[in-house]
Order: C-alpha cells, then sequence, then structure tokens
C-alpha cells in the first residue's frame, strides 16, 4: 500500500511507500456498505478531509477574506470606530449580478466587505448590540435588527425600506368661483418616494377632508410637509361630486398646496391604491422571502405579510389589517419564520414555518386568507436563526433537539446520541447550549452545519456539529446509520457561517475578529500569511456503517504533518470506554513529498506514526478527537485510518 499525493509530472512518481499502509484501491466517500466483513479492514473518511478516487487530500483551508481586526479601532468608510464583534452576516446578488458580502456589527453598523483590508460602511447609527437578520427579494437585500424600521438595500444603495408614514389630513385655503360644481367632495394626500421619473413608493391614505360648495367655485387645499427623509414627492386625491369613492389624481409634484377648480370630467383617470394596502413596513427582528411576499415578526409579535409583490417595490406594502397582521394561536412569542419549498431555492419557497417554543405551522403558499395549519403543539424552533432547509425538506433545533420536517408530516428528532453537546451531561459531562441567541443552521455542500455555544465566556457560537447530508435518508431519520455527525468543529471562534455562490463558507469569526473564508487556497493565512488559525477536529462515528457488528479496534495511522507529537483522546460508542490523552508520537523519519500547493516542507516536516489500542477497545464505532490547537503553522491534517476486526454480535435465546 501506499499513500498517493496529488500527481506532479515534475517530481516522478506520485506514489512513495508509508510503513503502516491506508487504503487507497477505493474511494471512502463512497465505499460499498458491505465491504467490511470477518477479518477484513476497514477506513472510513473523515467529514472535514476532502477525498477523491485513490487520493487523500488536506482539508479545506481558512483563509483571511478581511485583515481588519475588528476589535480595534479604524476608519471603516465613517471614521474611527470599534466595531467588535459580529452580529450577523448575508451574501446577496443585487440586479446587476454583483455578489456583495455583508455583515452587521455590535457598534450599530452594516458593513460590505470590499477587499481584503476594505471595508465600507452602508448603514450606521442602528442600536448597538441588536442581532441583524437579512432577506432577498427581486435584487434587493432587506436587513432587520427589531430596533429600528428596516433597511433595504440597492447595489450599493440603502435607505429605510416600508411606505412613507401617513399624512395628517389636508386643510383648506382660499374660496372663489372657479370649475368645480355644487356639491359634496373628499379630498386626501399621499407622501411618496420619487426617483427622478416615477414613484416607487407612496403612503396609505392621508385622513379625509371634506369640503361642501354650494355653487361652482375653486379650493386652494393645503398639507404640510412629511417628517420622512425620503419623502420628496407628493400626490393629491379627490372624489367626484356626492360620491365616497374612488379617488382620483388631482395634483402631484414636491409641492405643499394646490388649487383645485377641476371640473369632474377633466379629473385624470388615474385613481388612488385601495385604503390600507399601503401600509409602513413595520420594526421587525426576522424577516422571510415566502410566496411572492415578505413576512415579518414585528415587534408586538404578530405575522405581518406584504401583498403580493409585481415590482421592484410592492413587498414594501403591508396592508394594516387583522387579515395581513395577525398572532399564532396561545400567547406565545413567535421564535422562527421561515420559507420552505420544493427545493431550497428563494423563488421554490412559497410556504412560510411558523414557530413558538413549544410548537410550530405551516401558512400554505403564505396567503393572508388561508389556515395556519398545526404541525406540532409539542416542539417548536429555538430561535429565528435555528432553521434551514436542505432539498424539499427542513432541519431545525427544538428544546428536545435536532428535528427533521420531512415526509412523515411532523417533526422527528434524529440526534439523539448528540444530544448532550445541546443539553449537557452525557458519558464527558458536557455543558449544553450557552444562549440560545448563539445557536444557529447552516447548509453548504452537502452539510448541515449546527453552530452552537457552551462557554459562557466566548463571544459567540465556537463549536459545530455537521450532519452528513451525503447518506441521510430522510425516510429513516432516526437511523444512526443513515444519520452520522461530526464534529464538534471548535474553533475558529465562529458567531455565523455565510454559504457563498460557489458553495465556501464565510466565517464570522468572533473570536478572533476576523472573516475568514474557508473554500478553495492551500494553507490558512491572514493577510497573505500563514497563521495559525485555532483548529480542532472529531473524527465523527468511524465505522459507524454497520452498528450492528461489533468490532475490536486494533490499531490507528494518523496521518499528519508537523514537528511535534499529537494529542488525541480516543472513544468507543460515545465514550462508553475511553482512552484520554494519548500522545500519538511523530514519526521519526522525515520524509520528503513534493506538495503541489507550494509549501517549503521538505526539510522539517514528519508523518505520524501508528500505535496500537487497548486491548479493550471493542464496540461499534470510534470517536478520534485531536486534542492540541495550531501552534504552528506547519501542522497540516492530512487524514486518519484504523484497522479492526469484526465479529458478529452474539444473541442469547430460549431453547
Amino acid at each position: 500500500m501506499g499513500l498517493r499525493s496529488f500527481p506532479d509530472p515534475q517530481s516522478g512518481s506520485d506514489i512513495f511507500p508509508f510503513d503502516h499502509g491506508i487504503d487507497v484501491a477505493n474511494d471512502n466517500a463512497i465505499m460499498a456498505q458491505n465491504i467490511a466483513k470477518k477479518g477484513f479492514t476497514h477506513a472510513r473518511k473523515l467529514d472535514n478531509w476532502e477525498y477523491d478516487q485513490g487520493t487523500l487530500k488536506r482539508r479545506k483551508p481558512f483563509t483571511a477574506k478581511s485583515s481588519i481586526d475588528w476589535s480595534a479601532e479604524g476608519d471603516y468608510g465613517d471614521g474611527l470606530e470599534t466595531p467588535g464583534t459580529f452580529k450577523g452576516g448575508h451574501l446577496f446578488t443585487d440586479i446587476n449580478g454583483t455578489a456583495r458580502l455583508l455583515h452587521a456589527h455590535d457598534n450599530g453598523t452594516i458593513k460590505e466587505w470590499a477587499a481584503l483590508a476594505t471595508s465600507v460602511n452602508r448603514v450606521s447609527g442602528l442600536t448597538a448590540g441588536q442581532r441583524v437578520r437579512f432577506e432577498d427579494f427581486n435584487g434587493a437585500c432587506f436587513a432587520v435588527n427589531g430596533a429600528e424600521r428596516p433597511r433595504r438595500a440597492d447595489a450599493a444603495t440603502w435607505r429605510a425600506a416600508g411606505a412613507p408614514v401617513v399624512l395628517a389630513a389636508p386643510t383648506i385655503g382660499a374660496l372663489s368661483a372657479g370649475n368645480v360644481e355644487a356639491g359634496t367632495y373628499l379630498y386626501m394626500v399621499t407622501a411618496c418616494i420619487h426617483d427622478g421619473s416615477n414613484v416607487i413608493l407612496e403612503s396609505d391614505h392621508s385622513a379625509y377632508l371634506t369640503v361642501t360648495y354650494a355653487s361652482a367655485a375653486q379650493q386652494v387645499v393645503n398639507w404640510a410637509a412629511s417628517a420622512d427623509a425620503r419623502v420628496n414627492w407628493y400626490r393629491l386625491y379627490r372624489t367626484t361630486r356626492d360620491t365616497g369613492t374612488p379617488f382620483f389624481l388631482h395634483t402631484e409634484g414636491n409641492v405643499f398646496t394646490a388649487t383645485d377648480s377641476t371640473a369632474d370630467a377633466s379629473l385624470s383617470e388615474q385613481e388612488a391604491a385601495g385604503l390600507g394596502r399601503n401600509g409602513v413596513m413595520p420594526i421587525c427582528s426576522m424577516i422571510a422571502k415566502s410566496g411572492k411576499r415578505l413576512a415579518v415578526v414585528d415587534t408586538n409579535g404578530k405575522i405581518c405579510l406584504s401583498i403580493i409583490a409585481t415590482n421592484d417595490y410592492e413587498m414594501e406594502y403591508f396592508p394594516d389589517d387583522d387579515t395581513h397582521r395577525f398572532k399564532l394561536p396561545g400567547r406565545a412569542t413567535p421564535t422562527a419564520c421561515f420559507p420552505i419549498g420544493n427545493k431550497d431555492e428563494d423563488d421554490n419557497a412559497n410556504d412560510l414555518f411558523l414557530a413558538q417554543a413549544t410548537s410550530c405551522y405551516i401558512l400554505r403558499d403564505t396567503d393572508p386568507y388561508g389556515v395556519i395549519e398545526p404541525i406540532s403543539r409539542e416542539v417548536g424552533c429555538r430561535n429565528a436563526d435555528a432553521i434551514a432547509q436542505h432539498g424539499r425538506y427542513l432541519f431545525f433545533m427544538s428544546h428536545r433537539g435536532l428535528e427533521f420536517l420531512g415526509p412523515q408530516g411532523s417533526p422527528v428528532m434524529i440526534s439523539q446520541h448528540v444530544n448532550p453537546y445541546f443539553k449537557g451531561g452525557g458519558p464527558l459531562n458536557l455543558l449544553g447550549i450557552s444562549g440560545e441567541q448563539f445557536l444557529s443552521l447552516t447548509t453548504s455542500e452537502n452539510r448541515l452545519y449546527i453552530n452552537f455555544r457552551d462557554d459562557s465566556a466566548k463571544r459567540g457560537a465556537h463549536k459545530a456539529l455537521v450532519l452528513d447530508l451525503e447518506v441521510f435518508n430522510p425516510f429513516e431519520p432516526t437511523n444512526p446509520i443513515t444519520t452520522r455527525f461530526t464534529g464538534p468543529h471548535d474553533g475558529p471562534g465562529m458567531a455565523y457561517l455565510v454559504e457563498g455562490e460557489t458553495s465556501q463558507l464565510y466565517v464570522l469569526d468572533n473570536e478572533n475578529y476576523r472573516l475568514l473564508e474557508r473554500g478553495t487556497g492551500v494553507y490558512d493565512s491572514i493577510d497573505a500569511v500563514d497563521t495559525a488559525i485555532r483548529d480542532e477536529w472529531w473524527s465523527g462515528p468511524l465505522g459507524g456503517a454497520f452498528l450492528t457488528f461489533r468490532k475490536r479496534f486494533r490499531s490507528l495511522n494518523l496521518f499528519q504533518v508537523t514537528d511535534a507529537d499529537t494529542t488525541v483522546s480516543i472513544e468507543i460508542d460515545y465514550g462508553r470506554i475511553q482512552d484520554r490523552d494519548r500522545v500519538f508520537p511523530m514519526n521519526a523519519e522525515v520524509r520528503e513529498w513534493n506538495k503541489p500547493w507550494n509549501k517549503a516542507w521538505a526539510g522539517s516536516s514528519k508523518w505520524k506514526g501508528c500505535f496500537g489500542l487497548k486491548p479493550n477497545m471493542c464496540g461499534s464505532m470510534m470517536t478520534v478527537k485531536n486534542k492540541g490547537q495550531n501552534t504552528s503553522v506547519n501542522r497540516i491534517h492530512i487524514g486518519l485510518n484504523f484497522n479492526y476486526t469484526v465479529a458478529k454480535q452474539r444473541t442469547v435465546c430460549a431453547r
């Protein structure tokens, strides 16, 4: 057997011998499940390593998306400030096809990454410390924080979102002879946002002014300017004689007065939008795009739905009625508002998932006139970030564990084996989740990342469990063979994970105040300099594919480039049997290997060796934990292999 490196024509053969052997004849990512038989050796793949047919590659590295230290003062576009911890992140593609990476901070700013050492302030002056959530719609991006009016981004231009606030009723001025026939008329005025050629947002109706003319007349009508700084246009509407509706446009412009001497027959044919349609977008802490509407949760706990958007701005109109603004059953505060559909694509998300702490519902087609369908009266979502969709199916964290909402029609808990990480306890006396606000779910590259915090001294989430969705069977979600977790990946100080356009992950690192990217690349770097970025790992359920077979684990190989020994802990069956803090000695022999990623390792790098395991290491699955941290920039993980023999479990039965 030999360890296969990347083929490199300049280095000759891409095979060199390794003392203890490794399986390179099979693709471990798709290895047949019946390969392990009595006496055979078997290798399971590591979730955080990359595998090709016959080739082991190092894990994807973290690289610096930004070299700025967010804990220090600096000029980030709007003068000296100290951004501090991340409070949210998002990647959106604007109407021009440009990808924009956004990150919010606890100093009340929303910034956009521009270059390695540059982030530009897009929004500032928000309430400090608020969690910011984002949503895309028709090339625009919305940001909400539960304290200020939502913000909208069109490319690099940001503004307060939603229709202007309703104006006070217009008032009358001078009256004289004119062309308005004798009778009773209603007037009302609206405040508008005008982009130079079109009205893009218009307020709801003002209060009405009623005027009765005894004879043909003309009337001066006045109104006050809006307090909304965005308003730069006004429209005056009037009914025809002795009618209450509809209103017809009389005057528009950036003016505050008009003289009405227009006969009914000469009025514009343009009618005003219906009363209540152009309601203000409320202050909200959650936001979702579903069924061609925006759905938000306001500060009173109401679910608020916009009208169906037929252009780039109608999603900002929120009718002010009990149909479009409603509460969920019971008195509990909503905890989640999430779009779901036939696929995890925005344009296919037509149903709205709504949750409270101990219940969850679906509003089909996000229809405000429809029925809220109860999904569960026992479990709900912990917070608005603890939910993600993969394909047709939904995952969310409840107070009992990780839930799967799929073909069964009701939530199924699939996390029995890893619940101690959430609740505490277990054979390792785990602490459990510390601070539900730091719990979030993200999907990327057929992986579900569960980010959480179990140490109250941390600035945010700092651990991640990973569910392998490639082997997950939605029809057997409780089967441990088809439900494999890896992790917890401890660090680098993650707060939120944001999926990129090409499936890379952006890491908002609240431990080191860095913006990192986990994607292509060859080494861990900050500002293009090799850097010791923290990295701990857990192998996951090695041998877990054959839980009906009892294995005797014989030996373990660790393939890693380093100049020091490594300390690892080995656990059998989730800690039932443990071998703690074993020193994994490096191989004394220096081996040269031409790495195509151009690292100067030939003179100093060493391969780890192999050691036998304790005689009592028997069970269904094994976990290997690297106890060290990255103290050397040259400590690169290559892979892991172990050997075991298999015997079918004995059963006892009555004769």
